[in-house]
């Protein structure tokens, strides 16, 4: 879940389910938002842009793999890439901090095992789990897929975590993971159930019928 903070010198957006109840541009804290990820947590890290200062970034980045000088330029030139998957949170926020200090874009992920890909059943949920760095591009691809106004897939997209679709094929969920995820945002599929609809949001899309 993504919040805006209400400090007025900031009013920057962050998600609760990393950071907590601790807006980390301007440090206000809001007891009332329970606290993000676990420590033991399996997060993915992703390199979203390298920014001004591709030499830091290849080695922090070299650093944390442990790959070769070559396979490190390689990786990091093919932003936006995944470099580091199913570590423990508070290492992926120890990543995090060091790349964005050189200036590039990261974001982080809850891990979700491949093989849970396997058990999904026939009908599949699709979530937009977090809309990224390039918000303007998911809403975008949101309001074609969902045939929504501007104003109401605005809203549906910053409250991600948030379910897109209901119902659907693994081979429509898996593409429509596909198109989202071009714009950098994550999505997570999860098994569904034969009509389920979601109450919250009445514009939830559904190909089930019956």
């Amino acid at each position: 879940m993504n919040k805006r903070c209400t400090n007025s010198s900031c009013r920057k957006t962050f998600s609760t389910l990393i950071y907590g109840g601790k807006c980390p541009f301007c440090g206000k804290v809001y007891p009332q938002i329970r606290q993000g990820w676990k420590n033991g947590a399996a997060v993915d890290v992703e390199l979203i842009d390298m920014g001004p200062k591709k030499i830091r970034v290849i080695k922090l980045v070299r650093e944390g793999t442990g790959l070769g000088l070559r396979e490190t330029k390689e990786l990091v030139e093919s932003a936006p890439v995944l470099i580091r998957t199913s570590i423990p949170i508070n290492e992926a926020k120890a990543l995090k901090r060091k790349l964005e200090d050189t200036g590039a874009r990261v974001s982080l992920t809850r891990y979700i095992p491949a093989r849970q890909e396997h058990s999904l059943g026939k009908w599949v949920n699709v979530e937009l789990t977090d809309f990224g760095p390039k918000k303007i591009k998911v809403i975008k691809v949101v309001r074609q897929i969902t045939g929504l106004g501007l104003r109401d897939t605005k809203l549906f997209v910053e409250s991600a975590p948030v379910l897109i679709y209901s119902g659907v094929s693994v081979k429509r969920a898996k593409a429509l993971k596909e198109q989202i995820e071009e714009t950098g945002a994550s999505v997570t599929l999860i098994r569904g159930k034969k009509g389920r609809r979601n109450n919250k949001h009445t514009f939830l899309r559904s190909d089930h019928k019956g």
